[in-house]
Parts: C-alpha cells; sequence; structure tokens
C-alpha cells in the first residue's frame, strides 16, 4: 500500500514537471474561493472567470487588462454595492461586487440574459437579439409550438433562446399582455471564419472560346502635323485696263485727288519687223581639203584621120604629194598651177 502510494505521488510531481516544461498555464484563479473580497482577483483571472460563464472575449463587457471594475473591486469589504448616479455617495468606484461569489453569479447573470445589452456585453457585436410572434400556447399543447417560426440568416448560427410568455408578470416591457400566448426569444450569431485554407492545384486549360463579336469603332484619331506650303503659283495674267475717269470740271477750282490705280491694260500686238542688218565682214579662207584620189589614166585614141583634132582626153591626176613641211605644201601648189597654166596653152 504503501508503495503505490509512493507512485502516486512520483507520477503527480512527473506530471507537474512535465506541465510546466510544455509551457501550460497554472490555474490563473488559485486559492480564491467565493468568500474573498473582490479585489483580490487578478485581471487575468477576472478575464477567465467571465469566459468560464459562457461568455466571449469578443463581448464588449469583457474585462480589460490591466485596471479595476465593478467585478474586481470591493471599497466596502466583500459587501456588495451597487453603483449609483454621478456625484452620489456610490458613484463609481465606490461601488463594486465586494467579493468572488457575486463576481461569478454577475457574470452568469450577462451570460444568461437575453436583452440586447447583455447579448453583445457577453457575445459580442456579432450576435443579435431576435424574436418570434405571439401566438396561442393551445393550453399547453406542444403542437401549438409549430406555430413559432425560429430563423437565423444563412451566416449564422442560433445560439440561445428561451420560451416567453406574455403578460405583465413575465413581460413588463412588452406591450402583449395575453398571458394564453407566447414567443420565442432567441440569439443569434455569425459563424465565425475559419482559417484560410491551403492554394488549390491548378485546372486543367479550358478550351478555346468562340470568338467574340467585334468591338465598337475606337475613337477618332488625332490630326496629323500639318503639311510643307506647296511651291507657289505661276503669276496671273494681267488684267484689262480700267476705263477712262470722267473729265473733271472747269474752273479754278484745286485739283481733286488722284484716283485710284487702275488695273494694268492686256498687251499690244507685235510691231512690224525691223529691216536687215547689215551684211558682216567677209570671214578668213579656211585651211584647204584633202587632196582626191587619183583618177585612171586614159587610153590612147586610135589614130585618126587627118582632119580636125579630137577632143582632148580627160586628165590625169597629178602624182601625190608628200607635204613634210610648210614650204613643201607651197612648192607643190605652184608646180600645179604652173603645170595647169602650161596645158591650158
Amino acid at each position: 500500500m504503501l508503495y503505490r502510494l509512493l507512485l502516486l505521488v512520483v507520477a503527480i510531481l512527473l506530471l507537474a514537471y512535465c506541465c510546466r516544461r510544455e509551457g501550460f498555464v497554472a490555474d490563473l484563479c488559485a486559492g480564491l474561493t467565493d468568500a474573498s473580497p473582490s479585489s483580490s482577483i487578478s485581471n487575468a483571472c477576472l478575464q477567465k472567470m467571465f469566459v468560464d460563464a459562457g461568455c466571449s472575449p469578443l463581448g464588449t463587457a469583457y474585462p480589460p487588462s490591466t485596471g479595476l471594475t465593478w467585478w474586481n473591486n470591493s471599497p466596502q469589504g466583500t459587501t456588495p454595492v451597487g453603483c449609483g448616479p454621478a456625484g452620489s455617495a456610490t458613484a463609481w468606484p465606490n461601488c463594486g461586487a465586494g467579493n468572488v461569489g457575486n463576481t461569478k453569479a454577475d457574470m452568469n447573470a450577462w451570460a444568461t440574459m437575453m436583452d440586447d445589452n447583455h447579448v453583445k456585453g457577453c457575445r459580442g457585436p456579432q450576435c443579435r437579439v431576435a424574436y418570434t410572434n405571439y401566438d396561442l400556447d393551445g393550453s399547453g399543447d406542444s403542437i401549438y409550438l409549430d406555430r413559432q417560426n425560429i430563423r437565423c440568416n444563412a451566416d449564422e448560427f442560433l445560439a440561445q433562446f428561451h420560451l416567453e410568455r406574455g403578460g405583465p408578470a413575465n413581460s413588463p416591457s412588452s406591450a402583449h399582455k395575453d398571458a394564453s400566448q407566447y414567443r420565442y426569444q432567441y440569439v443569434c450569431c455569425k459563424i465565425p471564419q475559419g482559417p484560410k485554407g491551403d492554394q488549390g492545384s491548378k485546372g486543367d486549360q479550358g478550351s478555346k472560346g468562340d470568338q467574340g463579336p467585334q468591338g465598337p469603332a475606337g475613337p477618332q484619331g488625332v490630326a496629323g502635323p500639318q503639311g510643307l506650303q506647296g511651291p507657289a503659283g505661276a503669276d496671273g495674267k494681267m488684267g484689262l485696263q480700267g476705263p477712262a475717269g470722267p473729265a473733271g470740271s472747269g474752273g479754278g477750282g484745286k485739283v481733286g485727288p488722284m484716283g485710284p490705280r487702275g488695273p494694268a491694260g492686256a498687251d499690244g500686238k507685235a510691231g512690224p519687223q525691223g529691216p536687215a542688218g547689215v551684211a558682216g565682214p567677209e570671214g578668213k579662207i579656211g585651211p584647204a581639203g584633202p587632196v582626191g584620189p587619183v583618177g585612171p589614166a586614159g587610153k590612147d585614141g586610135a589614130p585618126g584621120k587627118d582632119g580636125a583634132i579630137g577632143p582632148q582626153g580627160p586628165k590625169g591626176s597629178p602624182a601625190p604629194v608628200q607635204m613634210n613641211s610648210r614650204g613643201d605644201l607651197l612648192d607643190s601648189i605652184q608646180r600645179i598651177v604652173r603645170a595647169e597654166f602650161q596645158t591650158g596653152l
């Protein structure tokens, strides 16, 4: 027996050591009893008690991490003191729960009361209070409950409900005074959103869709820059001569101002052709042309009868002359001239 007790003590010590090593939080309200003064409740313990009562850290009445609240204040020892209006003897901070038991009881009231103030204070602004319509209770026949339609929105869940009977004693705030009718009072809260899941794998590529209709025409484009200036046009023809202005009136008056210049008249006809020009001086003799080819030698005529001398045969060409210099050229010309004159004689 002693051996088993020793093993149990060792197991408890090992469990306590492992819990401390693993980072488990010790009881935040350890050592407190319902009779303990409220001022001995730490803020961390106050927050734990609020959640243990069934409320949420999202509640608007969730205790702060530091500072005093009505739940951990005991100005008159363990006696509870309700808070009065400002300026009164029991105005804050001269009020408080007094002891731990009163703190727990008040937190349980916050968790069970179903008016909008306590619902949002306990559960948070994501919750709301709703009611069904009053209807007959059927003298206690449960089949009449099918007339009660409790409905939350698609993104909400039903968190709390209870049956509320009509009549001044049971619902002093209600205008419905018929105790033979009842309705449901219920609480709907938003469904908390879970953590974002992992991204799914990439799906297969879809088939190519049909070509869409042609889109509307786009807006008109901006005008391009101005082109270069073209070349000037040819001069226009001169206009006809305007008519002569009227003759001025006689008299010794002053000469009037000159009228505006009339347009230019048309071109006149061309005048007669002028006389022929005087002949110019005689030009210099040009250089001698090249010598022509030598003609064929004439045949001797048959001796004719005595009579008149026949016509002279064609003149033979002189032998070609090689001109080596200017003097040779002149000598050759002189010989040809003499030969011509002698032959003629």
